[in-house]
């Protein structure tokens, strides 16, 4: 039963992927800013690119991470960009789409719960050397700073904002939130957590699912929780 429930709320987790044309444009309103606590330095990860072999084995699976429920994602349920695809705001789609800039063909993906927070989450590890993880990093605070809003393909403008967090080597996370027409009103929010570890880029996107800042606070906690729990057995495993 328990794993169904996680099946659900991991396709919950990776519904709204941007990967399509976009149209920037718009500031974001003022979003209070939401306390996280720190963490410790994470501990060090290699600079080599990780085979897929190892990815596998360094990925979160069921126990390793306390109170939280994980589920092995395969690859084709987590889509890949069509070659003609333009992400919206280039790396921020692809972060939405637990994809980078630099590409990798080595992926892995997991889908968790958090059942004290009630958090769905859908985490990917990248396998990248280096040199183009700290790449990653860079094109997306570039283009976050590029990047106030766009609108999607179903006509929501969503708009994005952005700040730096203390993960990994070095990490940022953006909310991505859409208010659609008046007509049919619907308002979503993403937060998506994009951390460097060493030669390893770990995306974690989690989908707001209440209504207040405690709701997105919480998904905030989760990713935090999770992201942490990952740099330790990556470290250990690589």
């Amino acid at each position: 039963m328990r794993r169904s429930v996680l099946r659900v709320v991991t396709a919950v987790a990776v519904l709204g992927l941007a990967v399509g044309c976009g149209e920037s444009g718009g500031k974001p309103p003022a979003v209070a800013k939401q306390a996280v606590p720190s963490v410790k330095p994470a501990p060090k990860v290699t600079e080599e690119r990780l085979s897929r072999e190892v990815l596998e084995r360094a990925a979160l699976g069921e126990g390793d991470a306390r109170g939280v429920d994980i589920l092995e994602v395969p690859q084709k349920e987590v889509p890949s960009l069509p070659a003609n695809a333009v992400p919206y705001c280039g790396a921020v789609g692809l972060g939405l789409s637990q994809n980078t800039d630099p590409k990798t063909k080595v992926r892995v993906s997991r889908g968790a719960f958090d059942g004290k927070r009630h958090s769905a989450l859908i985490m990917s590890l990248l396998a990248h050397n280096g040199a183009d993880a700290r790449a990653v990093m860079k094109g997306l605070r570039a283009d976050l700073a590029d990047c106030p809003g766009f609108r999607d393909d179903d006509g929501a403008h969503r708009t994005v904002s952005s700040r730096a967090e203390k993960l990994g080597d070095e990490a940022v996370s953006y909310r991505v939130a859409a208010e659609w027409n008046k007509k049919h009103p619907r308002f979503d929010t993403s937060v998506v957590v994009v951390v460097r570890a060493g030669s390893v880029v770990v995306i974690v996107k989690g989908q707001v699912m209440g209504a207040g800042p405690q709701a997105e606070r919480d998904v905030r906690l989760s990713a935090h929780a999770l992201v942490e729990a990952q740099l330790g057995k990556l470290a250990r495993t690589s």
